[in-house]
């Protein structure tokens, strides 16, 4: 008699952009007061946020550009077939939201990679990829971009553009994707990173348009937000150098991460004209 073969639903990976993201010190966070629940509640407020941003591109009639998020432990994993600008929006607001706003550290990449993505199953050489990336390349407490990912945007944009088009919509790709990547920076290492303060910044003061008649009111009341997140992004990161301070031997590793926050953070500050917000010098443990 032979065998009948099982069907299996098609697993075959294609390609997507793909955000890895990890929770830094889960493990103590976790051991803390209601400290999983805590984190999963976190996770979840950002997950209902996305659920209820609008999509730029219908996914319904180009689903293509469905944008596909799932958490599962310290990871977060943001993937789309095309949409890369709205892979890369949800990381700045997740990693924008997570310290800024929760004081919760993370690490990422963003690749272009062959996965499958269902509602059960995460597989395939590209979240391997992204995993090796965000856990042997990033190290500090950044979301850093391969090039694969840049280089596949830059290949749709015409695709995109024509959509665009056909949705009467007042877009330029091109510019759209200019405005974008200039919220990469390089690092000393020559990794490019996400700049997600700048993008904070530019997200506060687009907020602030929304709500207020006034384009002064607006950028006005944006840039007092923007500034008042930004200190308590500086005032995190001095609380957790102090933290370090009290047990250095133990905490070497993790002092590391944070004195590279805490050049992030200035170097921000300088070049954005907010030096009165940089991170209190006495705040470097010697």
């Amino acid at each position: 008699m032979v065998e009948s073969r099982k069907q299996y639903p098609n697993f075959k990976p294609e390609g997507h952009f793909i955000a890895y993201i990890d929770i830094l010190g889960y493990r103590g966070l976790i051991k803390e007061a209601r400290g999983a629940e805590r984190i999963a509640e976190t996770v979840y407020e950002y997950l209902q946020f996305m659920n209820n941003v609008e999509p730029f591109i219908n996914e319904d009639e180009y689903p293509e550009y469905e944008l596909k998020i799932k958490a599962f432990s310290d990871n977060i994993v943001i993937c789309s077939k095309a949409n890369w600008f709205e892979v890369l929006y949800a990381t700045f607001l997740l990693q924008y939201f997570l310290f800024v706003r929760k004081k919760i550290l993370v690490r990422g990449s963003l690749s272009y990679g062959e996965v499958h993505f269902n509602e059960n199953f995460i597989c395939g050489e590209g979240i391997v990829r992204a995993f090796d990336l965000e856990s042997k390349i990033a190290i500090y407490p950044r979301v850093i971009i391969d090039d694969s990912y840049q280089e596949r945007a830059e290949v749709i944009l015409e695709d995109m553009q024509e959509i665009y088009d056909k949705l009467s919509l007042n877009s330029n790709a091109t510019k759209l994707a200019e405005i974008i990547f200039s919220n990469i920076l390089t690092d000393f290492d020559g990794c490019k990173f996400v700049d997600y303060l700048k993008f904070g910044e530019q997200y506060t003061l687009a907020k602030g348009s929304n709500e207020f008649k006034s384009n002064i009111e607006a950028v006005t009341i944006g840039k007092h937000r923007f500034e008042d997140e930004l200190n308590q992004h500086g005032m995190a990161i001095w609380k957790k150098i102090e933290e370090c301070d009290e047990n250095k031997s133990e905490k070497m590793r993790v002092l590391q991460k944070i004195l590279w926050c805490k050049n992030y953070h200035d170097r921000f500050c300088e070049k954005n004209d907010y030096e009165k917000l940089k991170v209190y010098e006495k705040a470097i443990v010697q």
